[in-house]
């Protein structure tokens, strides 16, 4: 099950590009500024920049579960949260570039389904149908909204794909 996906063709993408050297400096000046306490600060306001999703997803988990979200988000922070974001297109394009590519079906008869969101628009999207389609077996599925992180803001989606990764992989089996 692949939810909203980074796929290869991001690395030849001038926008996505820049989303993640913001996304990257938005991060790295968090990082820099945890030991101040400006992360924890900015999700007790709501007020994230890495996580529009905030609000809703607050109203969604117990009182318990959204200061385990913070407190995890915090750690995230102060560590390799900026490292990560600065990675992702070195990796996707190293990907691309790999020799063992081909132009079979990545996935061939595993059973996928990727959900995505419309969070980077219609090019994502596509880009996102282009991953499902690359196994025989699979299923499409956009949230209709622009919520990147679809754990967040439709758990329910993520939960219901994995239950059909499961059913179709213990029908393939019987």
């Amino acid at each position: 099950m692949l939810v909203d996906a980074t796929p290869e063709a991001i690395a030849e993408d001038p926008g996505v590009k820049a989303g993640f050297a913001v996304s990257s400096a938005i991060a790295a000046a968090l990082q820099a500024l945890s030991a101040v306490g400006l992360p924890r600060f900015l999700l007790r306001a709501n007020a994230m920049p890495l996580y529009p999703e905030q609000k809703v997803f607050r109203q969604d988990v117990t009182a318990d579960g959204y200061r385990r979200w913070q407190d995890g988000v915090c750690r995230s922070i102060a560590g390799a949260t900026a490292a990560e974001l600065r990675s992702v297109l070195p990796s996707v394009d190293d990907a691309r570039r790999a020799p063992h590519r081909t132009s079979e079906p990545a996935f061939m008869a595993l059973p996928v389904v990727v959900l995505a969101s419309s969070a980077f628009g219609d090019k994502w999207l596509a880009w996102q149908r282009e991953l499902s389609e690359r196994a025989t077996d699979h299923v499409f599925a956009a949230t209709g909204t622009r919520s990147h992180n679809i754990h967040m803001r439709h758990p329910d989606r993520v939960v219901d794909a994995i239950r059909q990764v499961a059913q179709q992989t213990n029908s393939d089996q019987t």
